[in-house]
């Protein structure tokens, strides 16, 4: 439908059009997008989805003000998806970089990325351990490590931001 001077539109032509935009509203369109859609897929003149516009505009004044802050969020989600995605892209290629080749004849020696993400057991110097020391309430004592830790407890991570958090009862202390 197209709007022209010669050319009278019926009620029925400005109800379907009213329609038509609000099915776009429920999917947050904004007015541009409206009148793109309705004018590529129904070939109605954007001229005259602007005026119906601007008609449920004015007869839904409560409406619009809450449907133009939905709009806006809806434009910042779709900002921040784009963030995120942008961001798993850099950290797949970070990821890539980072990759420790293995020289020839040294297949032994794992890549620090192929070493386990979790601290299992610790044995201190000396050869004493606290396997097996069970308390009476059948929780394992955790031993103080403090005194054998010469490094700041982030060092692990510095070297290799692919190792997880340590999971166990040991805790690293900064001297």
């Amino acid at each position: 439908m197209s709007l022209g001077e010669e050319r009278k539109v019926t009620p029925h032509e400005v109800e379907r059009v009213k329609c038509m935009i609000e099915q776009c509203l429920l999917n947050y369109m904004n007015k541009k997008e409206v009148i793109d859609v309705l004018y590529q897929q129904q070939k109605i003149e954007p001229a005259f989805t602007k005026i119906v516009w601007q008609t449920l505009e004015e007869q839904n004044q409560d409406f619009f003000k809450a449907y133009y802050p939905s709009l806006i969020l809806k434009e910042q989600i779709i900002r921040f998806n784009n963030l995120v995605r942008q961001q798993a892209e850099i950290m797949n290629q970070l990821k890539h970089q980072h990759e420790i080749v293995v020289p020839y004849g040294q297949s032994h020696i794992l890549p620090m990325h192929h070493i386990p993400h979790q601290v299992s057991a610790v044995q201190p110097p000396g050869g004493f351990d606290n396997v097996g020391q069970i308390t009476h309430s059948g929780m394992q004592h955790a031993y103080d490590m403090s005194p054998y830790t010469h490094y700041p407890a982030n060092m692990v991570m510095a070297q290799n931001p692919y190792v997880g958090m340590y999971q166990g009862d040991y805790e690293f202390y900064n001297d």
